[in-house]
């Protein structure tokens, strides 16, 4: 077993070693672990640009190029999809089924940082994201632009070092900081009270939608969903294990191509869409921040307010790296600028997502093999009712 797949069990081991020992934890320690995970915050702020800009000029250049129709379906399929479920996730949580996550009452004596963090980034978020479509693109549109493409994947393998040998063997740090910033607040034991509600609430919408998707992408027929489902278990159980979308790819590979007899498209398709297409992300994040939301006392975003959220949240996602935690990555700045989310809000829905990534990566994992079904059946049709209209 891979280090990163210990680190939900060790953010766990953090939460409850702050609980019970975090009153009798020195105030200058507290205040110095604060200030530890805000600095080590900041400076994930000043690489972010970087981060998704490699990912999103390596994304969008890997598609096969003298593919338009193909490309742009696949790029329409995928922003519908993560706008729809997005959207869904918002309207489902409006119906409470679980009951309301209750206002948290924080302490009037908050705990200060040791010292004050500098603001490190340079280059805002949005720019990184314009310009990592307009390269990703260029690699698709020039001639003899294989050097492009060589640059990309260098690129991306220095964004997944930083990521790898960096930031992630150092996220227990990033959480300790953070979690005594909520124990010394006083609100640490709510959230532990009332988040595994919320998972609840995540996960209906989520299997709900999941068997829609696999019930329609083989034509209605339940029977022949429940095999493709079967087909989709190894993949679902390396997701659960794992922590990564990319280490179930070999067996999605196998999965999709027994439930769609098209291993060409299916090989075009799993490796793209492994990182950017996240059903599981996209239930869990907007769900937990509006959970979070209201836990701290704020309203719930109006539905012109949430749209540009799920907008941002839906170009974001083709900046995800395959790497545990990676999904919740990218998403910092879109839920501070959007959704307003201070300093607290953005470590506590960390912890939470990186406690249920394995849940949320199989659910991602289930997804695609669904989502390849569907892209496939839509291609098909594309493609017989072109050949017909000639």
């Amino acid at each position: 077993m891979k280090k990163s797949t210990y680190t939900p069990f060790i953010v766990i081991a953090i939460l409850l070693l702050v609980l019970f020992a975090g009153k009798h934890t020195p105030l200058n320690a507290k205040s110095f672990f604060y200030a530890i995970s805000l600095s080590i915050q900041s400076l994930l702020m000043a690489i972010l640009p970087f981060l998704i800009f490699t990912f999103l000029f390596n994304s969008i250049a890997s598609f096969k190029k003298n593919a338009v129709i193909f490309l742009l379906l696949v790029m329409f399929c995928i922003c519908l999809s993560n706008f729809t479920y997005t959207m869904i996730a918002y309207f489902f949580n409006s119906l409470n089924l679980m009951g309301e996550v209750k206002i948290i009452a924080t302490s009037k004596d908050k705990l200060e940082p040791y010292w004050a963090a500098m603001n490190l980034q340079i280059i805002p978020n949005n720019i990184a994201l314009i310009a990592g479509i307009l390269c990703g693109l260029s690699v698709n549109i020039i001639k003899k632009s294989d050097k492009l493409q060589d640059i990309s994947t260098k690129l991306v393998g220095i964004s997944l070092f930083i990521l790898n040998k960096i930031f992630i063997p150092i996220i227990p740090l990033f959480v300790l900081g953070f979690a005594f910033k909520l124990q010394h607040d006083e609100i640490l034991v709510p959230i532990l009270k009332d988040y595994s509600i919320v998972l609840i609430n995540v996960l209906i919408p989520a299997i709900l939608y999941l068997a829609l998707m696999y019930y329609v992408s083989n034509d209605c027929n339940a029977k022949k969903a429940l095999s493709s489902i079967k087909n989709m278990l190894p993949a679902f159980l390396t997701g659960l294990t794992t922590m990564s979308g990319a280490a179930a790819i070999p067996s999605s590979l196998i999965a999709s191509e027994k439930n769609t007899k098209n291993p060409t498209l299916c090989r075009s398709i799993i490796p793209m869409t492994s990182n950017i297409h996240l059903l599981g992300d996209g239930f869990f994040i907007p769900m937990v921040s509006l959970a979070i939301l209201t836990s701290f006392g704020y309203n719930i975003p109006d539905i012109n307010h949430y749209l540009v959220f799920a907008f941002s949240f839906m170009l974001a996602k083709f900046a995800v790296a395959g790497v545990p935690a990676g999904g919740i990555l990218v998403m910092l700045p879109v839920l501070k600028s959007t959704l307003g989310f201070d300093e607290e809000m953005l470590c506590l829905i960390m912890s939470i997502y990186i406690i249920f990534d394995p849940i949320t990566t199989s659910i991602n994992v289930l997804g695609n093999g669904g989502f390849v079904m569907m892209i496939v059946k839509c291609y098909n049709k594309i493609q017989f009712n072109f050949l017909t209209s000639k």
